[in-house]
């Protein structure tokens, strides 16, 4: 159950960061 768990969290964080990656990528194109 753990690692289903953190599993889940280091897909979390990987959406994450590539929505800010994307968000921050706009900015700079704008």
């Amino acid at each position: 159950m753990e690692v289903f768990k953190s599993i889940i969290f280091k897909i979390h964080l990987l959406h994450y960061l590539q929505l800010n990656n994307q968000s921050s990528y706009n900015i700079k194109n704008n």
